[in-house]
């Protein structure tokens, strides 16, 4: 049974109790060996089909060469881990959507079971990056993840329908979803200064000025100017005595 199905069948008013069916509804599509495209001849999937189940791979290969700070300040290798799990999702991925689609086969479990952590990993990482990135820049990251799970609610609906150019359309879609954010998160680091080569003088020096350092070197020069006219106002009193 797929994904959608679960959740617009009956399946959850039997007797045995909603937590139990719905283990047995999800269960059923986790470790489910076959789509519901097996043996379909209808099915063509372009090359381009192929090339976006990359997708969370290209990202997460362009957050590890453009790491920011705060994923360093912990004691685990978050950065290796992402870059593991995402490069292991995108082989994954193009085997089970691309290779097998129409095929019995083992890697279509293998692959829920690491789209799954992977998802929840990327929500809390987004929840986490809060404190650290622009709030325009949180709000789309946000934003993004419930858009992510309508695309892949209406490609398991036309899977169900086996309606085949739109589970082509939303099933790329829900490939597009990381790539949209790559652009995102380069220009994010780039503003913040947070690239490896940020330390580099020339850089520093090409960098705008941040509107807290504007604040604090005017409040320093106003000081400055305050306490010079006090000591000259402090110098006339004594020539006058």
């Amino acid at each position: 049974m797929n994904l959608s199905q679960c959740m617009q069948s009956n399946i959850f008013e039997g007797d045995i109790g909603f937590f139990q069916n719905f283990q047995t509804c999800v269960s059923g599509w986790l470790f489910r060996t076959t789509t519901d495209f097996y043996e379909s001849s209808d099915l063509v999937l372009p090359w381009w089909f192929g090339v976006l189940c990359f997708s969370y791979t290209i990202r997460v290969v362009v957050d590890y060469c453009i790491a920011p700070k705060w994923h360093k300040r912990t004691c685990l290798p978050l950065v290796e881990i992402f870059l593991l799990l995402g490069c292991a999702q995108g082989i994954l991925s193009f085997a089970a959507d691309y290779m097998k689609m129409t095929n019995n086969s083992l890697i279509h479990v293998f692959d829920r079971l690491l789209a799954m952590p992977n998802f929840i990993i990327e929500t809390f990482k987004i929840l986490y990056s809060y404190n650290f990135v622009r709030s325009e820049t949180f709000l789309i990251s946000v934003s993004c993840l419930p858009l992510a799970c309508f695309f892949f609610l209406k490609s398991s609906e036309a899977q169900v329908a086996q309606d085949v150019d739109g589970f082509i359309f939303w099933h790329n879609m829900w490939h597009l979803i990381p790539l949209t954010t790559v652009p995102l998160h380069i220009v994010e680091f780039m503003i913040r200064g947070e690239l490896e080569y940020s330390k580099c003088k020339q850089y520093d020096d090409s960098r705008p000025p941040l509107l807290s350092s504007i604040v604090m070197s005017k409040s320093m020069e106003s000081s400055f100017l305050d306490d010079n006219y006090k000591a000259k106002k402090i110098r006339r009193r004594t020539r006058k005595e």
